[in-house]
């Protein structure tokens, strides 16, 4: 399975392969903060979501976040998020944006994306999400 670039065994789909770990691995914001976030590992999406919360600023823009969600068997799914005040959606923000991202995807009938659309597919009935 291909990386792709797009960011738990809370409520696993029966037969589909669990997340492992979730880690930060770049982005935008206070200096503090990013640096107690970048390579920490997170169990769940839900947690690593909770931990960008004090990169959610009014500042007029957003801050890149980069993170890597490693499955039980390896595989990886890198992605990217841009966090602003508008667009945080607490514990499900990693969640809703992997599905929102892969679901997007899905829908396109033509473009750059379509080649992608079959290993979306496996990876979408495969990986607990």
């Amino acid at each position: 399975m291909r990386t792709f670039i797009g960011a738990v065994k809370s409520r696993i789909a029966k037969g589909k392969i669990p997340i492992k770990s979730v880690v930060i691995t770049n982005a935008e914001g206070n200096t503090k903060v990013v640096n107690k976030l970048i390579k920490r590992k997170f169990r769940t999406l839900e947690s690593a979501s909770e931990a960008l919360k004090p990169l959610v600023k009014d500042t007029g823009g957003y801050n890149k976040v980069f993170f890597t969600i490693r499955f039980d068997d390896g595989e990886t799914y890198t992605g990217r998020t841009d966090l602003n005040i508008y667009n945080y959606k607490g514990k499900n923000h990693l969640k809703n944006h992997v599905n929102t991202f892969i679901n997007n995807v899905l829908k396109e009938k033509s473009g750059f994306w379509v080649k992608y659309q079959p290993e979306l597919r496996k990876f979408k009935r495969k990986y607990a999400i």
